[in-house]
């Protein structure tokens, strides 16, 4: 935006840019052209393993992935080097202050009310003021009600997940100390870790001296506690491991987008909006896609100047009909998934009915193809359990269904 000509101030609440977020992201390789943002350096980029395997909780079946269309980001570093470029571009960038409130008037936002580390407050006039607070959503949450802006988030719609990249000790390191099935070069991902919707990723590498492990849960499966077990009992299995090289944790919104995240002079962006994909947690190719719609909408309202709910509205209908559409697709796939037993997704997986795929489509955020040919092979493979193929066949026609019905979201607010 600041390119396009507009005024822009960030708020960062840390004390220095990206501090505290030093973990590794997964994110879908495509989206850095479609945000219009570089793509990472090699100095952001995370290591790739050789091979990628799903598994299935008892570890017994393995599917092996290829060609899996995401890259591995050092968080902390690519944030810098975005804000570097932002910064270079004309924004000013403000750290150690966070946003608390939005400020009304007249039935408008018409700024914030922000506080330092010391909880000096300020307040901060602004014609727009965008909420990418996360999921705590501190500024969406707290508009009028009959904006219907402020819905809150229900606990059976959140993740809790955790990733840590841990030292790998030389000195302690022995063949036999490295339990089946993890091998050098190999992430293994092991689907229903802990209940239905739960995943423990594991990626050993013995020639840069690391292990990198994701790990999570739902709330009703324990959350925070049960992802710090998970990764206690991986760890306690490699007695090799060393200090933390990377890592952080937080909850996650899995759920359909936000219906309305605009209103009058405010726009709600990334977890603050829900825009997470709901079937593997991942939300940072959906708030960067999401920033390049607001950030264009931002600049067309400021050049009529006209910040209403009316005159941002381009910006919800544009996200639903492309990437909400597919986020609405997969909260549909996720529910079905919450409904079933750990015994049935490992049975669909030994069947083929989830396979190489459905795991990759799943990663690059595409509709389940529905081909003569690809359902055919789909009863082929899984006539055993026909009550399952079933379950998967309505969960995926109820999911198109709900897919078409955001790929034609009100152009215009009424």
């Amino acid at each position: 935006m600041a390119a396009g000509g507009a005024s822009v101030l960030l708020l960062e609440k840390q004390e220095a840019p990206a501090r505290d977020r030093n973990w590794v992201v997964d994110v879908e390789e495509g989206c850095f052209s479609r945000a219009n943002i570089p793509f990472p350096t090699k100095d952001s980029l995370w290591k790739k393993p050789r091979e990628h395997f799903l598994a299935t909780s008892d570890m017994q079946t393995m599917i092996e992935i290829e060609r899996v269309p995401l890259v591995s980001v050092k968080n902390d570093l690519y944030i810098r080097e975005v804000l570097n470029r932002a910064v270079n571009a004309g924004i000013t960038l403000m750290c150690g202050r966070e946003a608390c409130s939005p400020i009304l008037n007249r039935d408008c936002v018409v700024g914030l009310e922000s506080r330092d580390s010391s909880g000096a407050k300020e307040k901060i006039y602004a014609r727009i003021v965008a909420d990418c607070t996360g999921i705590n959503a501190a500024l969406r949450t707290r508009t009028p009600d009959h904006w219907r802006m402020n819905e809150s988030i229900e606990p059976e719609d959140i993740v809790f997940a955790r990733r840590e990249v841990r030292s790998v000790r030389k000195d302690l390191l022995s063949e036999e100390m490295i339990c089946k099935p993890y091998r050098d070069g190999v992430r293994i991902d092991r689907s229903g870790a802990r209940g239905p919707y739960s995943i423990e990723s594991v990626f050993l590498d013995l020639k840069d001296l690391f292990v990198d492990i994701l790990v999570g849960a739902k709330p009703d499966a324990g959350g925070k506690r049960t992802c710090a077990e998970m990764i206690d009992t991986i760890i306690d299995k490699m007695p090799f491991t060393g200090e933390v090289l990377y890592g952080g944790e937080g909850p996650i919104p899995i759920r359909s987008p936000h219906n309305c995240p605009v209103g009058n002079g405010i726009i709600s962006i990334g977890d603050s909006a829900f825009q997470t994909v709901p079937i593997h947690g991942s939300g940072f190719a959906s708030a960067v896609i999401a920033a390049e719609i607001a950030a264009r909408n931002i600049i067309h309202a400021l050049e009529i100047k006209r910040y209403d709910r009316k005159a941002l509205w381009t910006y919800v209908s544009e996200f639903a009909r492309g990437r909400g559409a597919l986020i609405a697709y997969y909260d549909v796939i996720r529910r079905s998934v919450d409904k079933m037993r750990l015994s049935d997704i490992d049975r669909m997986i030994r069947a083929g009915i989830i396979g190489q795929r459905e795991t990759v489509t799943g990663l690059s955020v595409r509709p389940f193809p529905v081909s003569p040919v690809y359902l055919a092979g789909k009863i082929i493979r899984g006539y055993r359990h026909f009550p399952l193929l079933v379950r998967f066949g309505i969960a995926g026609v109820r999911a198109k269904m709900e897919y078409e019905k955001y790929r034609k979201y009100p152009k215009y607010y009424e």
